[in-house]
C-alpha cells in the first residue's frame, strides 16, 4: 500500500508541476514530510490525507489504489434504478444538472445511437437520463428524461426535458420547458412555449400556443388554440380557432369552431360558429348558423 500510495503522489504532484518544496508550502509542512511519503517511508496522517486530495483534485481513493486499476465510481446521490444516465464533464468535474437547466448554460448535444436489441425492446425498455442535451438515432422503449433539449424518434414511454422535443411519437406524457414538436402524444402534454403535433389523447397545457389535429381532453393556452376535434374544455388568453369542442370555452378574443356541446362562458371578443348546445357569455358579436343556446 505504502508503494502505491508514494508513486501515486509522484505521479500526481508532477502532473500539477510542483517542486516537494511547493507541495509542502500548500499542506503546511516540512519539505522533509513530503520527501518520506514520496520514498514510503511514512504516511501522511489523515486530515493531510484529505488535505492532499483536494489539493491534488483526486479522491483519496485514487491516491492509495493501484492507478492500473479501474474502480466503478459510485454517485452517491443518484438512485440504482437501472437507469442509464448520461452525464457530461468538463475537465474532470461533472456538470450538475441544475448547471445544465441554467438559460445561461449551452451545451453540444450528445449524438447517440439506439438499436433495437434485447436490452432496448418493448418487453425489456430501456430508461434514459440524459444531463445535457441530446440528438438520438433510433427509438426509445422506456421514458427519457433531458435537462437541455432531445432530438429523437419514437419515445415509446414518457418524456420530460429541461427545454424543447423534437420527436415523432410520444408513447406517454410529454414535458417540455420549452416546445414540443412531434407526432402523436398518447398522454398529456405540458410545454412552457408551444405545442406543435398531431393527435393529443390526455390534457395539454401551453405557455404560448396549441396548433394540432385531435385532443381528447382539455386545452389550455396562454396565447391561441388551433385543433380539429376537442374532446374536452378549452380555454385560451387569446383566439380558438377549432372543429368541436365538447365541453366549455373560455377565450379572452375571438372564437371560431363548428359546434361546441357545452357553454361559452366568458368571449371577450366575436363568435363565429355553427352550433352552441350551451349558455353563451360574450363582449363581442355573434355569428350562428343554429343554436340550441341561451344569450347573455
Amino acid at each position: 500500500m505504502k508503494d502505491i500510495f508514494c508513486q501515486n503522489l509522484k505521479r500526481l504532484r508532477k502532473q500539477k508541476d510542483l517542486n516537494q518544496e511547493q507541495l509542502a508550502q500548500a499542506l503546511d509542512v516540512t519539505v522533509q514530510a513530503v520527501s518520506k511519503w514520496e520514498c514510503g517511508l511514512s504516511y501522511p496522517d489523515i486530515d493531510t490525507l484529505l488535505l492532499l486530495s483536494d489539493f491534488l483534485e483526486v479522491s483519496v481513493d485514487e491516491l492509495l489504489r493501484d492507478s492500473n486499476i479501474t474502480v466503478p465510481r459510485i454517485l452517491p446521490e443518484l438512485p440504482d434504478d437501472n437507469t442509464l444516465r448520461i452525464i457530461q464533464c468538463v475537465g474532470n468535474r461533472m456538470i450538475h444538472r441544475a448547471e445544465l437547466c441554467h438559460p445561461n448554460v449551452h451545451t453540444n448535444p450528445i449524438p447517440l445511437t439506439l438499436k433495437n436489441s434485447s436490452e432496448n425492446n418493448k418487453d425489456n425498455p430501456i430508461y434514459i437520463e440524459i444531463w445535457g442535451n441530446a440528438e438520438l438515432d433510433g427509438n426509445i422503449f422506456g421514458s427519457v428524461n433531458a435537462g437541455g433539449s432531445l432530438t429523437c424518434e419514437d419515445i415509446h414511454g414518457d418524456a420530460q426535458v429541461g427545454d424543447y422535443i423534437n420527436c415523432e411519437d410520444i408513447g406517454g406524457d410529454a414535458h417540455a420547458g420549452d416546445s414540443i414538436n412531434c407526432g402523436d402524444i398518447n398522454g398529456d402534454a405540458y410545454a412552457g412555449d408551444c405545442i406543435n403535433c398531431k393527435d393529443i389523447d390526455g390534457n395539454a397545457h401551453a405557455g404560448d400556443c396549441i396548433n394540432c389535429e385531435n385532443i381528447d381532453g382539455d386545452a389550455e393556452a396562454e396565447n391561441y388554440i388551433q385543433c380539429n376535434e376537442l374532446l374536452g374544455d378549452a380555454h385560451a388568453e387569446k383566439n380558438i380557432e377549432c372543429g368541436n369542442i365538447s365541453g366549455s370555452v373560455h377565450v379572452g378574443e375571438n372564437l371560431t369552431c363548428n359546434d361546441i356541446h357545452g357553454d361559452i362562458c366568458s368571449c371577450n371578443g366575436d363568435i363565429y360558429c355553427n352550433c352552441v348546445n350551451g349558455s353563451i357569455n360574450f363582449d363581442g358579436s355573434i355569428e350562428l348558423n343554429s343554436s340550441d343556446s341561451s344569450l347573455s
